[in-house]
């Protein structure tokens, strides 16, 4: 049996398939040997989160739900849909160079990406998280004036009252 995305009569409507085809174009132009993995990474992060919304009953149930196999407990597209959004909203924030809202909505996200990467690979996950910057960043950024109480503006431990805010919040260990 031919994988989903390759099987024409799978009930997607012609606006997903068009993206799934114009995904297909783009591995063929720069692969030897087409697979479902190459389209599935060639696919927009937005693609997954409309199929996991907009296709419960057969993309979700069928094959989506057992992407994650490190979950918890089975995902409801619902709440992936949550957490997708959010997080294409603080790529989008990113690409655009917009305010990204409190360093705790920021490390949410961030926690948010590395739950979903560890449902489908502990390992993946946790060789993203040993090598982000993310933290860094974060840490080294000029304060805003909403800063705690006792975070220091300029000069000195700038990053100190940051590592500590996302210690005490759980964000990393």
């Amino acid at each position: 049996m031919p994988h989903w995305l390759f099987d024409r009569s799978f009930p997607l409507q012609p606006t997903t398939w068009a993206k799934v085809a114009k995904a297909i174009k783009s591995v063929r132009r720069g692969a030897s040997q087409l697979t479902a993995g190459q389209v599935i990474a060639e696919l927009s992060l937005g693609f997954w989160r409309f199929t996991a919304s907009g296709y419960r009953q057969t993309v979700w149930l069928s094959f989506l739900s057992h992407a994650f196999p490190h979950a918890p407990r089975r995902p409801r597209p619902a709440d992936m849909d949550r957490q997708l959004d959010a997080i294409i909203k603080l790529r989008n924030r990113i690409a655009h160079h917009e305010p990204l809202g409190s360093v705790a909505q920021v490390c949410r996200r961030v926690e948010d990406m590395l739950a979903i990467g560890s449902w489908i690979s502990p390992e993946m996950a946790q060789w993203w998280r040993d090598r982000t910057s993310v933290w860094r960043v974060l840490g080294g950024r000029p304060l805003a004036e909403s800063a705690p109480p006792g975070a220091v503006a300029l000069g000195g431990d700038r990053a100190g009252w940051f590592d500590e805010f996302v210690q005490t919040q759980g964000y990393v260990s």
